[in-house]
């Protein structure tokens, strides 16, 4: 009877798992998603691994080990690979190992065959890559155009300010994802917008000994500034900051995207 522990703990982390698809991914409740939609790896990885026991004898591997890489191969195989969710998928693989070793075991010689985690751990595995219908489409900036984006251009009105750095008689100033406005300042009264540096996907900028540095999506810009009239020398450090599919669209709603075909820079509705 004790071995009902386990049984009761990985069923109740299987109906965790699709109440978190009810709430968060299909119902699109505004719920808090600290795990950034890797959750499901965890739970399927961690369920097995302390249920496989109850398994029909000829579905059970000799090593838990079989449900981490289970869940390894899927990811690549549905063009959703994501660390997160490989990192799920180990911690769930390691806590199940640790309650496996911790919790009492049975008494009993034989574990019966558990239907319900035949039925509810493939869904939730499948469930993982099965995008609701009105999800949104990303739509995306390639990594060539993302290279060659980086313009000086006039002045452009200002809508949401960003970072602010100081550096001569200029100010330079962040426009989330946008770039970076040039104002010139030598005279605090009356300042000028001179120009504007396009940047998709700049969050955050700094200057160095007149060299300024600058995100870009997943790449850095590296831009000599000592002689603010005639900035030309540009440079960029690619596959600088990880990948974030959510950077640039404002939104925590879930949606289906691939780093593959490039950034995410806004959000189609279908």
């Amino acid at each position: 009877m004790v071995h009902n522990l386990k049984i009761r703990l990985a069923v109740t982390s299987l109906a965790a798992g699709f109440i978190y698809y009810v709430c968060w991914r299909w119902l699109q409740l505004p719920v808090i998603d600290p795990s950034a939609g890797s959750f499901p790896s965890f739970i399927f990885v961690f369920a097995f691994g302390l249920l496989q026991p109850t398994l029909p004898s000829k579905l059970q591997a000799p090593y838990h080990s079989h449900w981490l890489l289970l869940v390894l191969v899927t990811e690549p195989l549905f063009g959703t690979m994501a660390w997160l969710d490989v990192l799920a998928a180990f911690l769930g693989y390691i806590s199940a190992q640790v309650a496996q070793k911790y919790l009492p075991q049975s008494d009993a010689s034989a574990p019966q065959p558990n239907m319900l985690l035949l039925i509810l751990a493939p869904a939730l595995l499948m469930g993982s890559y099965i995008p609701p219908e009105d999800s949104p489409k990303p739509v995306y900036m390639s990594y060539e155009q993302l290279r060659k984006s980086v313009a000086f251009q006039e002045a452009q009105p200002m809508t949401a300010m960003g970072r602010l750095v100081v550096y001569q008689d200029y100010l330079f100033i962040n426009e989330l994802n946008k770039g970076i406005h040039i104002i010139n300042n030598a005279n605090p009264k009356e300042p000028q917008a001179t120009g504007f540096i396009n940047i998709p996907g700049n969050t955050d900028i700094s200057i160095r000994n007149g060299i300024l540095y600058a995100d870009s999506f997943i790449d850095l810009v590296v831009i000599d500034t000592r002689d603010p009239k005639n900035m030309l020398n540009v440079t960029r450090k690619t596959n600088v900051f990880p990948w974030n599919q959510y950077q640039a669209v404002g939104t925590g709603e879930w949606f289906d995207a691939d780093e593959k075909h490039g950034v995410v820079i806004a959000l189609e509705k279908r």
